[in-house]
């Protein structure tokens, strides 16, 4: 990672809010116009060290639909799931369920059924998600934004469909490979298809780079590697949003204002953070505490609002 210049004040500021403020953040690190001017880590980790990222493994999905796009695999956002996979519909369910597209499994807009107070329902619903497309939709879809996490399992069922190859191995030749990213581990299931919504492991480098591919327009090192009108739609709201964001939501990932700048992230239980804010040409990306769970997940988010952003602004 190229270094610009360390910004010793924006250094302080945040020694200063870790210690005092936000202590459920072990680490941090700031880019600016592709280099590094910041970086505070501690309790033996660095930007170096490889984390779980849960949700933030959603936004790595949404980035292997926009090569999957590119590379004419899937047509466009608006093709149906059915016209993908049409053996995982049986005739039974909500005939409803037919007309949802990579669009709205993208936006979280599927219309299924899903509380995460119901956790005993998740492992079966992620294990073989055609069942879930037995359900009855609680919305049409497209109509009403409703955080699941079949959705991300069903878009890696379809891109293992199309390229013909393992989920793991098409993110690694495609994504992890061409930015710089060494074997990570992703969890699957007995099938060998992966957690699509929060089995990735990744570093606070790695999700720097896969932010600053949306933050280039699809561009790594002068090469396309995401269409750019996707990577627009990706950034920009497309719905609402809601819980656990609570922010307006884009493709697999969150958008908001922060600091009067628009700004995008994807977030990961705990609050795990990687942020890019296009106007200052900045990524922030924040490795937190697990245990700081869903209930406080927006919390360490709130730093780069109040120190990032108000330091270069």
């Amino acid at each position: 990672m190229d270094h610009l210049q360390f910004d010793s004040r924006l250094s302080a500021r945040l020694r200063e809010a870790l210690r005092s403020k936000y202590t459920m953040i072990r680490g941090i690190l700031v880019m600016k116009s592709g280099r590094l001017i910041a970086s505070e880590f501690r309790g033996g980790i660095s930007a170096d060290t490889v984390v779980p990222v849960y949700s933030i493994t959603k936004t790595v999905v949404g980035t292997m639909v926009g090569v999957a796009i590119k590379e004419g695999l899937i047509h466009s956002v608006e093709e149906t799931l059915a016209d993908l996979l049409p053996d995982y519909f049986d005739g039974a369910g909500d005939r409803r369920s037919r007309s949802i597209t990579i669009r709205h499994l993208l936006t979280q807009t599927s219309g299924f059924d899903f509380d995460f107070s119901k956790t005993g329902a998740l492992a079966w619903r992620i294990g073989d998600p055609r069942r879930v497309l037995r359900e009855k939709l609680v919305s049409p879809p497209g109509k009403a934004f409703r955080y699941d996490d079949c959705n991300p399992q069903l878009l890696i069922h379809a891109i293992s469909r199309v390229s013909r190859m393992q989920p793991y191995d098409f993110a690694a030749k495609k994504i992890f490979r061409p930015l710089g990213v060494g074997d990570r581990r992703w969890s699957t299931d007995e099938n060998g298809i992966p957690n699509a919504s929060f089995g990735l492991s990744l570093s606070a480098d790695d999700m720097a780079k896969l932010v600053s591919v949306y933050g280039n327009n699809g561009n790594h090192n002068g090469d396309e590697l995401l269409p750019r009108e996707y990577c627009r739609q990706a950034i920009s709201p497309q719905s609402d949003g809601g819980y656990p964001g609570n922010s307006p939501y884009g493709y697999m990932m969150w958008t908001s204002t922060e600091s009067h700048l628009h700004t995008f992230f994807g977030l990961g239980y705990g609050g795990i953070v990687a942020m890019g804010v296009p106007e200052l040409d900045v990524i922030a990306v924040l490795v937190s505490d697990e245990s700081s769970g869903l209930d406080k997940i927006n919390i360490p988010r709130r730093i780069i609002s109040e120190v990032v952003l108000s330091s270069l602004r």
